[in-house]
């Protein structure tokens, strides 16, 4: 019985070291696997918010432009002289005193970081407003973009504003 016993002892030696590995391995695995699934659910929110963000950004954006053409010491002839080299090659934003300024804004720093701008268009050209002509509508598109990781994501709204005051 003794020698049985013993038989089965030496048999179950290299069992133990076995397991543990095998478990190592798993935990790894599992492990890995929660980390991998952290990560991608972080950056997918990151991309959430800041497609929200980019989004509220790019429509206060166009509502500023909008209060800029309504505001009542602007006429149609100064919106549209103020506005007009605004383009994505020469991109504007509304500043803090409510006019139009050259080049892009920006907020936030980092990953979270929203660049944004407008261009302006003759609506029945869909180009540039030509030096002298004062279209009746115009289109303000707004860019506002940021990047998540290495790619670049954007927001992109668009609205025609027209001289409604007709003066």
């Amino acid at each position: 019985m003794k020698k049985d016993i013993k038989k089965k002892m030496d048999l179950q030696k290299g069992f133990t070291l076995v397991e543990v590995v095998a478990a190592l391995a798993i935990s790894a695995l599992v492990i890995t696997a929660l980390i991998s699934l952290t990560i991608s659910t972080l950056r997918t929110s990151l991309d959430s918010k800041l497609l929200l963000e980019g989004t509220k950004i790019a429509n206060r954006e166009i509502e500023l432009v909008r209060a800029y053409r309504d505001n009542k010491d602007v006429s149609w002839v100064d919106f549209i002289n103020n506005v007009r080299a605004c383009s994505s090659d020469n991109p504007c934003h509304i500043d803090s005193s409510g006019r139009p300024a050259s080049g892009k804004n920006s907020q936030g720093i980092g990953a979270e970081k929203v660049e944004w701008f407008f261009s302006v268009a003759d609506v029945d050209s869909g180009g540039p407003i030509p030096a002298g002509n004062y279209p009746s509508t115009v289109r303000i598109s707004v860019s506002a973009t940021w990047k998540v990781g290495d790619k670049q994501k954007g927001s992109y709204i668009y609205t025609d504003l027209s001289n409604w005051r007709m003066k």
